[in-house]
């Protein structure tokens, strides 16, 4: 009995560490079946459930919006990773894409220009997905980050035209597809003096009260030795929320704080045209004459970050 046991258990470690395809969305359309292994293009979002072929792209101008679709055979996680002559199932939906220009691979960060991870059931059941390097009104996140990169990546190309290719490679930490999961080319044809915009806006003001412009000094002054060598290097300021009132529980007699956040667009510093701005934290402590001058508190984790037009700020 012991020995049956024993014997199933081994089995099941077995299967658990085979290559096994989890049941997935598989082929969702005709188009879908046409181009298994593709990332199509076109100037219009592409639907999921009725995709129109008609509108696929493979040629675009600088003001065109670019919307794509990955096409897969299979789940992320229903395929294979390698290293080193070792192999590992896909587990977490990684991915990383990759983007070539004229045949110059375009790294972003880690090598790559995007890496990321689809979570849940879109890692083991979604078969397509959208990746749009440059949408009308990108969604903050996702979409928001491939239109920053992609803006960066083409704002020093001459006139001309251009060779576009993006590649969708399944990722399990150092471990990689043995080659793309998809696949896409287009060309993008530049006239003289055409620029590809950001899609960014820098944030407006959230804050209600009336010393808005005086606190914005206060904040690029303060932000003067923690992050800044001068006030020069900073050309704009949003004030992203109110006051937010505290109490520094650990001192006796007890404190009272309050902390707002801030929004610094800095000067262009590759003449690139694009303005990075960053948000960042500050307080003041309660005195018995009134408040404290402001000063840096630190950055704002999660919060406003991103790049945007220097000529439109």
């Amino acid at each position: 009995m012991h020995k049956i046991k024993i014997f199933f258990s081994i089995l099941s470690l077995g299967i658990l560490s085979s290559n096994i395809v989890i049941a997935d969305q598989g082929i969702t359309n005709p188009v879908h079946g046409k181009h298994v292994g593709e990332i199509v293009w076109s100037k219009k979002p592409i639907d999921f459930r009725s995709p129109n072929e008609s509108s696929f792209q493979k040629t675009f101008n600088a003001g065109d919006a670019i919307y794509g679709r990955v096409y897969q055979k299979n789940a992320i996680n229903n395929y294979q990773s390698y290293n080193n002559g070792s192999s590992s199932a896909i587990r977490d939906g990684g991915y990383e894409i990759r983007a070539i220009i004229d045949g110059k691979p375009i790294a972003s960060s880690f090598g790559v220009f995007y890496d990321g991870n689809l979570s849940g059931k879109a890692a083991s059941e979604w078969t397509t997905w959208r990746f749009s390097p440059y949408p009308e009104n990108p969604e903050q996140g996702f979409e928001q980050d491939i239109a920053n990169k992609w803006t960066k990546a083409v704002r020093g190309l001459t006139a001309g035209n251009h060779k576009i290719r993006f590649e969708a490679w399944g990722t399990q930490g150092q471990y990689k597809t043995k080659q793309p999961i998809a696949a896409g080319e287009f060309t993008l044809v530049l006239a003289a003096g055409d620029k590809i915009s950001s899609t960014t806006k820098f944030p407006e003001d959230s804050y209600s009260g009336s010393d808005k412009d005086s606190l914005k000094q206060k904040m690029k002054r303060a932000l003067v030795g923690p992050v800044a060598k001068n006030v020069s290097e900073l050309t704009k300021m949003a004030i992203a929320s109110e006051w937010k009132q505290g109490v520094y529980k650990k001192q006796i007699p007890r404190l009272e704080y309050r902390k707002i956040t801030g929004i610094a667009l800095w000067r262009d510093t590759n003449n690139d045209q694009l303005c990075r701005f960053v948000s960042y934290n500050f307080i003041q402590d309660k005195m018995a004459s009134g408040w404290s001058p402001l000063r840096f508190h630190g950055f704002c984790n999660g919060c406003n970050e991103g790049e945007v037009d220097c000529q439109s700020k």
